[in-house]
């Protein structure tokens, strides 16, 4: 899960409002149902019943089987008023199907709770989320590509925190974008956060975080360094802003490599040519030795 204390705290108030949805779409059913006078009388009944069936438990009295009789018989009857009358136009629409917009399932957290964190981070990055391609899209079926595709599906499998940092090398069009997003695609369907963004993106981010109070700094900060999985996708397409890029850039991998946090970078750039553009520091942290490095060769297969 993202390590930012203001997305999880954004994202409580999110399905605390979800919750008063659902109580106010109660309220208004319960409301139209009492209209109906019978409804109203078995409903004030079984509720008598219950006190009662309670009282009757608490004491240890002979009438606890009687009185519950009573319930399920005042239960049945309460089912059948409320089938017969028109149905209420105004019922509550979980998003969410497993968990019923709670934000936990079986006691963790739900796949929706960590998709919410995502957008909250996108939209508090200004960033537009990307839509992602996964292995099954079949784009790139390029033998030179997909020799891939089973060491990405494996490092997916396996992700955890202290898994390797990866960079895909090579001339645009070959596919590293795709299988970038695809391994994010797989991350974010895990039940963890990945983020992508642009080169250009990452410039922006940086350019008004520069304008930015210092609590919008940190929180920014977090983002990037505190989800599961970052991407940086074309790294060298945008301009290397003077005292933005590449010092960001440094920040953001180093924190992440204290962390244990991998991340992913595309790039058309060769690994002399990262150096010489972010300089040694940067160059450093992205080509380590520890870092693995796939070299996508041939053709601009988006123009095949």
């Amino acid at each position: 899960m993202i390590n930012c204390d203001y997305l999880i705290e954004q994202a409580n108030i999110v399905y605390a409002g979800y919750a008063r949805q659902k109580e106010n779409a109660l309220y208004d059913k319960e409301k139209f149902y009492l209209e109906n006078e019978n409804y109203a009388d078995v409903k004030y009944k079984l509720k008598a019943c219950i006190f009662d069936l309670q009282k009757a438990k608490f004491t240890s009295s002979s009438n606890v089987g009687a009185l519950e009789k009573e319930r399920e018989a005042l239960t049945a009857e309460l089912k059948r008023i409320e089938n017969s009358l028109p149905r209420f136009e105004n019922e509550y629409s979980p998003r969410c199907k497993v968990c019923n917009d709670e934000g936990f399932a079986n006691g963790k957290r739900c796949k929706c709770f960590y998709e919410k964190l995502n957008e909250l981070a996108y939209e508090t990055l200004g960033v537009y989320p990307h839509e992602l391609h996964t292995f099954n899209d079949n784009a790139y079926n390029d033998a030179k590509t997909l020799k891939f595709v089973e060491k990405f599906k494996k490092y997916c499998s396996g992700f955890h925190i202290g898994s390797k940092d990866l960079m895909l090398l090579g001339l645009r069009g070959t596919g590293k974008t795709f299988f970038a997003e695809a391994i994010a695609y797989e991350i974010n369907k895990s039940g963890k956060n990945a983020l992508i963004i642009n080169a250009f993106e990452f410039n922006e981010i940086f350019v008004k975080t520069m304008r930015a109070n210092p609590r919008e700094q940190l929180v920014t900060k977090d983002i990037l360094v505190g989800c599961d999985l970052l991407v940086i996708d074309d790294l060298g397409a945008a301009p290397v802003l003077n005292k933005i890029t590449a010092e960001n850039l440094l920040m953001i991998l180093s924190e992440r490599q204290l962390r244990k946090k991998p991340f992913i970078i595309t790039t058309n750039l060769s690994l002399d040519e990262i150096g010489e553009r972010f300089g040694e520091r940067v160059f450093s942290r992205a080509c380590a030795k520890s870092t693995v490095k796939f070299l996508f060769e041939g053709r601009d297969l988006r123009l095949a």
